[in-house]
């Protein structure tokens, strides 16, 4: 395939304000080399009237790489290669139950090292790349060895049996740790304390 001077890349999230969307305006920012347009793969974003650049729109702007961040979102219907950063740890049991979605990708990474070596050993060939953080722009006040230890657990209603919510509520039980939840809408952003 041949690509543009600069290449286009329309990275898709799932809905705005979230880490998806943050990871792809940090690409944005740090990729002058590429042309990265964020937009968002749920319908919902679109006809809610959010203004936000809906996946609808490559029938408007050709891309030479469309990027999705979950499997289930929808493909495109323009002649464009396809990536997708999977970003979860699956057993090989619940990749073979997968197979029929990821083998729809041009391209796949993951961000989770036991996760990449299960695609690999499924027969994948997939790239690893591990989440990072811009440690220059965070300087904790106290020092690790001086703070206490608190546990800060984040997840939707929907996912809170999926990301461990029991175990890391009886941690929090335990004397001399600190326990904060939050507990948000997927959508609406609306959080319980």
């Amino acid at each position: 395939m041949q690509f543009s001077p600069k290449p286009r890349i329309l990275w898709l999230a799932d809905v705005p304000h979230w880490s998806f969307h943050r990871k792809g305006l940090d690409y944005k920012s740090k990729l002058p080399h590429f042309d990265v347009d964020v937009g968002f793969a749920l319908p919902h974003c679109h006809t809610r009237g959010l203004g936000h650049l809906h996946y609808q729109e490559l029938e408007k702007t050709p891309y030479d790489v469309v990027w999705h961040q979950h499997e289930s979102f929808p493909q495109p219907s323009q002649n464009t290669l396809v990536a997708l950063t999977i970003n979860q740890y699956y057993t090989l049991e619940e990749i073979e139950t997968k197979r029929h979605l990821f083998d729809r990708y041009d391209g796949l990474s993951v961000n989770n090292r036991r996760c990449w070596e299960n695609m690999r050993a499924a027969g994948y060939h997939v790239e690893y790349t591990p989440d990072g953080y811009p440690a220059h722009e965070f300087y904790p006040k106290v020092p690790v060895q001086d703070r206490p230890f608190n546990v800060l657990f984040v997840a939707s209603k929907h996912w809170l049996r999926h990301k461990g919510y029991d175990i890391w509520r009886e941690i929090g039980t335990t004397p001399g740790v600190g326990f904060v939840e939050i507990i948000a809408d997927s959508f609406n952003n609306s959080r319980t304390f």
